[in-house]
């Protein structure tokens, strides 16, 4: 038997244009890929070559002092935690929506695009919309939201910043140190002009997992609306997703936990999750045959695991 071609749980949706090195000129890039994201949120945006830039940028506008406590979602990427480190924060980590220990009045930075759970009026918060990146319901109500391009739109290690309060926005541009460059202004700006096209493929991916998957019981599909960068299943026992993880790696397909990188020990919820959940590939480049691909393997391991 043909060994079958490997499905990566991720590939980068970069297509037509943002292959094609046609980068235009780079006056004006800055500026249209900022006004792009202001129209859209109805906010002002400010890019940033880095999420470190933006941490230092945000500490010397509020006057918060180096050591400054912060409140962090433990599912934000890796690269969140390292640039709040190099910035001078320290991280008070929150068990996965859990807002105790710090006081009234403190700053947070999270991912949670259906509201923002148990904040304090007085709390600051800065939203993180890596996987949102269009306004919905639920969203925009922290201080300032914040993308970074590591993910659906991908533009290096640049980020963007969306803030309502116009002045705070102006000083925060005032001491930006460096945007992104017209290459990445170009290739973010590409992708954000085809995002309905990229979400509206991995809505039909999703909805598909959904019609066509017959999970057991010990099984969970995803429940309501998703805002997650894969399709997630949620096992019963780190046992049956271990099980069901190795069944796709023979088949080259490949699937992870969500949390693929190093949780502090001290986070119950978050570890438990960690265990237990196994992301499906979910991208716009994923093939309807890939897909179905995944969907037929899935079946064989129920029915060898269960019906067997």
């Amino acid at each position: 038997m043909a060994s079958l071609p490997p499905i990566p749980l991720w590939r980068p949706e970069l297509m037509g244009t943002d292959q094609s090195g046609d980068w235009g000129e780079d006056a004006g890039l800055l500026t249209a890929w900022e006004e792009a994201w202001s129209q859209r949120w109805q906010r002002s945006a400010i890019a940033f070559a880095h999420p470190l830039d933006f941490w230092q940028s945000l500490r010397q506008v509020m006057g918060w002092p180096v050591g400054k406590e912060i409140g962090l979602d433990p599912f934000l990427h890796p690269i969140w935690r390292e640039s709040l480190a190099a910035a001078g924060w320290v991280v008070h980590w929150r068990d996965w929506l859990e807002t105790e220990g710090l006081p009234a009045g403190s700053i947070h930075f999270c991912h949670h695009p259906f509201g923002l759970p148990g904040v304090a009026a007085s709390d600051w918060v800065v939203e993180e919309i890596s996987s949102i990146l269009l306004p919905r319901q639920g969203c925009g109500q922290g201080q300032i939201q914040i993308a970074g391009m590591q993910g659906m739109i991908q533009a290096g290690q640049s980020v963007m910043a969306l803030c309502g309060d116009g002045q705070l926005a102006d000083a925060l541009r005032q001491t930006r140190r460096q945007p992104p460059g017209a290459l990445l202004c170009r290739l973010g700006l590409n992708q954000w002009q085809r995002l309905a096209e990229v979400l509206e493929k991995r809505r039909a991916l999703a909805e598909r997992y959904d019609r066509l998957l017959r999970c057991p019981s010990v099984i969970r599909k995803p429940q309501g609306e998703r805002v997650w960068e894969w399709y997630i299943l949620e096992c019963a026992s780190q046992e049956i997703r271990n099980s069901l993880q190795e069944w796709f790696h023979r088949s080259a397909i490949a699937t992870a936990s969500p949390l693929w990188f190093t949780l502090p020990d001290h986070l119950p919820e978050a570890h438990r999750f960690h265990a237990t959940a196994l992301a499906l590939p979910l991208y716009a480049p994923l093939s309807d045959s890939e897909q179905k691909r995944i969907i037929n393997r899935f079946h064989r391991w129920q029915v060898k695991t269960y019906q067997g």
